[in-house]
């Protein structure tokens, strides 16, 4: 019997499975405006309510915020007076979303790059990351509250990229607070990720599926000691049927697999690790992996 209780969170991403219940409420930038706008967040405000009752009935130690949660909060057609009157509606949620404790996290889409050399690009970047914290501090999310992104593009030169990178984050070090990166399946490899995060002391989000795809040589200790004081973070999912497709739940086999490459690394001094399901099913997903592992003796939660 392996016994993993209390030792790993886990999770699903920013809604249920048929978006009944969702943090990601939009509505089309035509109709962008201070009511539609206080509509939608009132709304992904009670479903994310919901969504940690769910996460504690099913569990859960971790759950991932839409992006979406204010509707086009880092467009230029966004009034930012509007901020004031949304922050004030976070307040009166606060102590129904506190009871939970469940670690609140968020990852902004692909399009946000700190790699690039584009000022443009860059600073519609910055504005976006600026938005994401910009709610994680409203929503009073301890520094466990991370942001996550990926590397972004190589642009035919992949070692001035990282330095983009590495000098785009110094020259902009409120990001530090809270900003985590993540390897992918193509371009930033785990090495090469592990080597930006121990540059920028900032911590390094481990993905399982995307290492999977695009494998390299690491070591768990470094990757852990980027978390410092925080509860690391890591992500798997399990292949749909084609190479970089997320299928509907996580294999049993390919989380114990994961499991096993970072176990022996698994000192006392770190008390939780949280693994987020990437799994399309999501709470479905979350649901079945546990089963499963309970009948195998395999205890997480």
């Amino acid at each position: 019997m392996i016994k993993l209780k209390g030792k790993i969170g886990i999770g699903f991403i920013c809604s249920t499975y048929n978006s009944t219940l969702s943090t990601n409420h939009t509505i089309i930038l035509k109709n962008l405006n201070k009511k539609n706008v206080i509509k939608c967040v009132n709304r992904n405000l009670e479903d994310l309510i919901k969504l940690l009752e769910l996460s504690k009935n099913l569990g859960c130690k971790i759950f991932r915020l839409g992006s979406q949660f204010i509707p086009f909060a880092s467009h230029p057609n966004f009034n930012k007076n509007w901020f004031k009157e949304i922050e004030k509606i976070i307040i009166d949620y606060l102590p129904e979303i506190k009871k939970y404790n469940i670690r609140i996290t968020m990852h902004p889409g692909q399009y946000v790059i700190l790699s690039t050399d584009n000022k443009k690009i860059l600073k519609r970047s910055l504005t976006e990351l600026r938005y994401h914290f910009w709610v994680l501090e409203k929503l009073e999310v301890d520094q466990n509250g991370i942001v996550v992104i990926h590397g972004g593009g190589e642009y035919g030169n992949k070692l001035k990229a990282m330095k983009n990178l590495i000098k785009n984050i110094e020259n902009n070090k409120w990001l530090k607070e809270r900003l985590a990166l993540e390897n992918d399946d193509k371009i930033y490899n785990a090495k090469d990720i592990l080597e930006l995060c121990q540059c920028l002391n900032i911590p390094f989000v481990f993905d399982y599926f995307h290492h999977q795809i695009f494998f390299s040589q690491i070591n768990f200790k470094e990757i852990f000691k980027t978390w410092g004081y925080r509860i690391p973070e890591f992500h798997i999912s399990s292949s749909g049927g084609s190479k970089y497709k997320h299928g509907d739940y996580v294999n049993i086999k390919d989380f114990k697999d994961f499991i096993k490459t970072f176990q022996r690394d698994l000192t006392d001094n770190i008390k939780r690790i949280d693994i987020l399901l990437e799994a399309k099913k999501k709470e479905l997903a979350v649901r079945k992996l546990i089963l499963g592992l309970k009948n195998e003796k395999y205890l997480l939660v």
